[in-house]
């Protein structure tokens, strides 16, 4: 059966899989024969006869599974049944007793005698021999159908990473094949290649490797050198990987040696017959070694003379030759590239200026005449010759200091300049960027186009600067960035995408060519499309566009505003209908790529006598764009831009063009949006937002230039007639399309109504506040009526439209304009009543409607509106419980939206930032204490999602409430900034979730880096301290720390150094002031009387100066020195730290990190002893202290011992060797 199985796979196998049946056919089969097999080789393993088990096996199965398993790795590389054959095969062939009989005749002097003999008595598994002869001997087509070099390769590879010396010996065979690998095999060429390269380097021998090349390229026969220039071992990859090796592992005097080899190999190459490929392949490798070279001065100058010399005698002959034929100009362009751009200094200088000007003329005379031809060779030639030339005229410009821009200069690069610009003409030619790719000529220009874009513009613009070939120039990449190609592949190089990238970096806009003429340009060509479009429409803005002389002073007649005003404000209610026909939508995608252009460029590409010019046309372009009927996502992308050009002149110049001079245009401007708020192109909708961003901002822009003129000290008649006919249209209708541009109008006249007020008299003589009092009151009434609509909505937690969330949102931001409009108004009684009652209401059915529609964003969008509407109407109360239930509404929106969206939680930040900066002391203090209240209820140690986002809540409105206070609120909230940080690390040291301890660590960075909110407590401890007391303290902290030190030593180990530091702070409580120094020294008691204590006065002297002079700020240091006991659980402190317990690895590791500290805890010691004015001198408390300190001085080497000495003065040094002598003879172990 198994031998039925593995024929039927094998005829499967040589099916035409490509076919879907055939494809299943063999899936089929390989299941089965999974399962069979795998009962075949049990059957097998369990066997008793191995001879027998091992001799069908070889007659019937072998040569088979050989052939299903070399087939099916390359058509299922990852089937398991491949494996499974592998594992079958091992087994049989494999087992422990096969393996004796292989040594049986491997060991015989003459197996091959033995092999062929006829004897019964010859080993069964000698059929393993013969059968592997007999399939090496069949025919390689029809039963071994394997890539032969890509395997032998692949081979080759494994054997030199393996050892190198298997492979060495025979590399001058192995290189033709590297060279030129067949097409199947240059995957396997590439990677054998590279191990070559790393290990000749790593065993330095990166001369021996280019030898070896070089010989290889000297003995090649090529039929077509452009196809063995894309072979792998000339690819850029490869050559990359070359240039790295010679950067990181070439010396210097070996460079010099690969250096002379490589210019002897291409004066061989000249000599040869094959001249011009073998130079070509040689001087890819030459050019890509000399740019590898990173060289100081004096080590380019070893390369001076020899590469004079090849200029001399190969370069220059080769690029000076007149015949038509450039196959050898080729190789010498490249390499004179090269070495000019690495040794300017010691090559390009030190060539004849005569000879470079003559080799410059002839190369640009040479490349008029390769344009005549068609051939691959002509068109490299065009390439290298361009690139040869720029760099000419840099070098020549760096070298004298003259300008560029001459006569001379622009004839050099007159023809490769105008070959370049004749890609215009081919829209849709690509290319993929490999020069070995080009076959057409339109390539090649394509190509020119990026070589004088990406790498020569600076030079290109500086020549032809003063040349009309610069206008040229800047024309095409301008006005060639919007063409449309075919394929936009980011793969492919094309026009459009170098003009674009061109367009997007800075050396565009730094060149003066452009600078001057960019603007010019592009207008040049916006007022040719409406020359265009005149032909079909003449209404009043296409001849007002075409009128426009940016030469003249700008200056727009009161007529032409009249005019337009009125054509505009009738458009709106009856627009025209201008059908959108191809054509104009072909005219509107251009325009909109011009002023597309022109939004990149910045502010100062615009002369100052334009910009109100420019304001004029594209609020003229804007108007004649939006008197299409049809909604199009053209027209409003390029209406878009227009209004985007509008709105930077407007910022830039700091003023609003012709919306200051009559009303209608502003108004005809933000109405205009209705037009298309309610259109069913959803392209048109996807963009509307933008479109309503950008005409808010102007809105708000023109409106303040208005009011901040109303709002002085005296107001003209054109003004008070602007602001009438916008009051009157803005407060006249609320409906929701209009609602937007009335908040607006409030918002703007909020912020200039305190200058109005400020004016004497003003109420009196505008009771009607410059006519926005009985608008506004009716808006609040309107905002009443919507909101009580809503709130019923909201109650019955109904689904609201998109359009309905849009409108409550602006609905709530009313809400909090009113408010601070009635604020600046209290003296005129301005009616809120409805809207204080309303709005609370909504609070609890608004926060039960949210969370389930979190996930859209629209009902995203009104969570902050919301929360404002609800601080402008609850703050002002000044209420303790109207705080708590702000608190409370803050800490339920934060919770639902934290990770959420960070627009809203920035929006949320911004209204409780507000919020508490105008609270008053109360109710800062109340809010202070809210927040202790709300660290103890919650629960650290849940896993329910609404606990964990309550504590990150929490931490959130700690870091806001310590951070958005104002300097004089501060010290309010200073107090609790103690408990706070107590709070927050108690609950960090409980937390199972590793985001508390970060926005934990968030909270401490921004506490530390305010000095003003570090919480300064000791002033209020420290007077409440006694000596007792003191005392008691510091031995319940040696008690706390022996306990840790003795039964927790393991995570001890990972923080000694802070327990140092604490026990350096402990040891600095039993200093005292020195007797002999010191003629008065209070002594300081405790509460208790008695007769010998001094009065109080001293004793606070003494405080003071011992705190003065401590080194450490501490607490307990200033009842210094601590009684005896304290000293005696100080030392038991260091006992249980040095003792070294016994048994395991980790204890011994645990040891040798905490007596690493023993030396410096040593040292801490004497440099205290050390100081004649404040040192340990009580003898109770140095006897207690003593045996400590032996401890210490048994973990120290000698190594130790000096590092204690050399950090110690004299003094100290005095007194530490009298200790350690004392040591040594009475304390250190000697084994007796």
């Amino acid at each position: 059966m198994v031998e039925a199985l593995l024929s039927a796979l094998i005829k499967q196998i040589q099916q035409d899989l490509s076919d879907q049946t055939q494809s299943d056919a063999l899936n089929t089969l390989v299941t089965m024969a999974s399962s069979v097999l795998d009962r075949f080789g049990s059957l097998t393993s369990q066997a008793g006869s191995r001879k027998k088990v091992y001799t069908v096996f070889m007659t019937k199965c072998f040569s088979s599974l050989l052939f299903i398993r070399r087939q099916l790795s390359h058509l299922m590389p990852a089937c398991p049944f491949v494996a499974q054959l592998s594992t079958l095969l091992c087994q049989v062939l494999y087992h422990r007793d096969t393996i004796f009989e292989y040594n049986s005749i491997l060991l015989e002097s003459d197996y091959d005698a033995i092999l062929h003999s006829s004897n019964k008595s010859t080993s069964y598994v000698s059929k393993l021999f013969t059968e592997a002869a007999a399939l090496m001997d069949l025919d390689e087509t029809s039963q071994l159908d394997d890539g032969s070099q890509q395997y032998i390769l692949a081979s080759l590879d494994k054997l030199m990473q393996i050892d190198i010396s298997l492979v060495e010996p025979s590399m001058s065979l192995i290189w033709p094949v590297l060279v030129q690998p067949n097409i199947d095999a240059e995957q396997a060429c590439f990677a054998f290649g590279k191990t070559v390269l790393e290990l000749y380097a790593a065993s330095r021998q990166v001369d021996t490797f280019v030898d070896e090349l070089l010989n290889t390229i000297d003995a090649l026969i090529v039929d077509d050198i452009h196809a063995t220039l894309k072979k792998p071992l000339f690819s850029k990859l490869f050559l990359k990987q070359f240039a790295a090796i010679i950067s990181k592992h070439v010396p210097g005097p070996q460079i010099v040696t690969l250096f002379d080899r490589f210019t002897a190999a291409l004066n061989q190459s000249q000599d040869s017959a094959k001249q011009a490929t073998s130079m070509l392949l040689v001087s890819s490798y030459m050019v890509c070694f000399v740019s590898s070279l990173r060289l100081g001065f004096h080590q380019r100058r070893w390369f001076e003379q020899s590469s004079v010399q090849l200029f001399t005698s190969l370069l220059q002959p080769s690029m000076l030759q007149t015949t038509d034929n450039v196959d050898n100009a080729l190789p010498a362009l490249q390499v004179h590239f090269a070495l000019a751009n690495a040794f300017y200094d010691v090559y390009w200088l030190k060539l004849d200026p005569a000879v470079r000007d003559e080799l410059a003329s002839h190369l640009s005379q040479r490349f008029l005449r390769a344009v005549q031809q068609e051939t691959q060779t002509s068109m490299l030639f065009m390439i290298y010759s361009t690139n040869v030339l720029f760099q000419h005229l840099y070098y020549s410009a760096f070298d004298s200091g003259c300008s560029l821009s001459s006569t001379r200069n622009v004839s050099l690069i007159e023809g490769p300049v105008n070959a370049a610009l004749q890609a215009s003409q081919h829209k849709n030619t690509t290319w993929d960027g490999q020069l070995e790719s080009i076959k057409t000529l339109e390539q090649v220009q394509l190509a020119l186009w990026k070589l004088m874009l990406d790498e020569w513009f600076d030079t290109v613009s500086a020549v032809l600067e003063d040349d009309k070939l610069g206008s040229r120039l800047v024309t095409e990449i301008l006005l060639g960035s919007h063409m449309q190609t075919a394929i936009m592949d980011p793969n492919l190089v094309t026009r459009q995408q170098i003009s674009l990238t061109l367009l997007r970096s800075a050396n565009f806009y730094e060149a003066k060519l452009f600078h001057d003429k960019s603007v010019a340009t592009l207008l040049s060509a916006v007022t040719s499309l409406f020359e265009t479009m005149a032909k079909e429409d003449t209404n009043l803005i296409i001849v007002r566009i075409l009128d426009l002389d940016l030469d003249a002073p700008h200056a727009v007649p009161k007529e032409t505003v009249a005019s337009l005003s009125e054509l505009l404000v009738t458009s709106l209610s009856s627009p025209v209908d201008k059908p959108m026909t191809p054509d104009t939508s072909d005219f509107i995608q251009s325009l909109s790529h011009y002023i597309d252009v022109l939004l990149l460029f910045p502010v100062d590409f615009y002369r100052k006598s334009d910009r109100s010019h420019l304001l004029w046309l594209f609020f003229l372009v804007d108007a004649w764009l939006l008197t299409f009927a049809e909604a199009s996502d053209a027209v409003l992308r390029c209406s878009l831009s227009c209004r985007s050009m509008c709105l930077r002149f407007m910022n830039t110049m700091g003023s609003i063009g012709v919306l200051n001079a009559n009303p209608a245009l502003l108004h005809w401007m933000v109405t205009t949006v209705h037009h298309w708020q309610n259109s069913d192109v959803a392209l048109v909708q996807d963009k509307l937002e933008a479109w309503t961003q950008v005409t808010t901002e102007i809105d708000i822009k023109v409106l303040g230039a208005i009011l901040s003129m109303a709002s002085g000290k005296s107001i003209d008649k054109q003004t008070a007639s602007y602001l009438q006919y916008t009051v009157e249209h803005r407060l006249a209708s609320f409906s929701p399309a209009n609602l937007l541009w009335t908040l607006n109008l409030v918002k703007m006249v909020n912020q200039y109504l305190p200058s109005f007020l400020r004016k004497e008299g003003s109420l009196q003589e505008d009771p009607t506040i410059l006519g926005t009092y009985t608008g506004v009151t009716n808006l609040a009434a309107t905002l009443s009526s919507d909101l009580s609509q809503y709130n019923a909505c909201l109650e019955n937690n109904d689904d609201l439209p998109v359009a309905d969330l849009k409108h409550l949102s602006l609905c709530l931001q009313g809400v909090s304009f009113v408010q601070d409009y009635s604020q600046m108004l209290a003296s005129l009684d301005f009616d809120m009543s409805s809207l204080v009652v309303l709005v609370p209401k909504l609070v609890t059915p608004y926060l039960s409607w949210l969370p389930p529609r979190l996930a859209q964003q629209e009902a995203l969008s009104t969570i902050g509106p919301f929360v404002s509407a609800i601080c402008s109407i609850l703050a002002p109360l000044k209420q303790d419980d109207k705080t708590v239930e702000l608190f409370d509404i803050f800490t339920t929106v934060f919770g639902l939206v934290l990770d959420k969206d960070t627009a809203v939680v920035d929006a949320l930040n911004a209204n409780f930032a507000h919020w508490i900066r105008h609270l008053s002391h109360d109710q800062l203090l109340v809010l202070a204490q809210r927040f202790v209240l709300q660290s103890n209820s919650i629960d650290l140690e849940s896993n329910v999602n609404a606990d964990i986002a309550a504590n990150d809540v929490l931490l959130s409105m700690i870091s806001l409430l310590t951070s958005c206070t104002k300097d004089g609120q501060k010290q309010a909230v200073r107090p609790y900034v103690s408990i706070y940080v107590t709070k927050v690390a108690a609950m960090a040291g409980k937390s199972k979730h590793i985001r508390f301890l970060d926005r934990t660590l968030d909270l401490l960075q921004q506490l530390t880096g305010e000095k003003i909110m570090y919480p300064k407590n000791k002033d209020d401890l420290e007077c409440q301290l006694t000596r007792q007391l003191a005392s008691s303290m510091h031995r319940k902290i040696g008690m706390i720390m022996a306990n840790i030190a003795r039964l927790h030593r393991d995570p001890l180990s990972d923080t000694i150094g802070p327990f140092v530091a604490i026990l350096d702070a402990l040891l600095q409580c039993f200093k005292s002031s020195s007797m002999s120094l010191v003629q008065t020294r209070p002594l300081v008691t405790s509460n208790a009387s008695s007769t010998n204590t001094p009065s109080s006065e001293p004793s606070k002297k003494k405080r003071k100066t011992d705190h003065t002079l401590a080194r450490c700020d501490s607490l307990l240091q200033a009842f210094a020195p601590l009684d005896t006991p304290c000293a005696e659980r100080f030392t038991r402190v260091i006992s249980e730290l040095t003792s070294k317990n016994t048994g395991d690895k980790r204890s011994d590791l645990v040891f040798h990190h905490i007596s690493k500290h023993a030396p410096y805890m040593l040292l801490q010691y004497f440099v205290i002893q050390s100081d004649p004015i404040m040192n340990i001198t009580v003898p109770a408390i140095k006897s207690s202290l003593t045996s400590a300190w032996h401890e210490l001085l048994n973990l120290c080497n000698a190594d130790d011992r000096m590092f204690i000495l050399v950090g110690l003065n004299a003094t100290g040094q005095e007194l530490f060797k009298t200790f350690y002598a004392t040591w040594k003879r009475d304390v250190k172990y000697s084994g007796q």
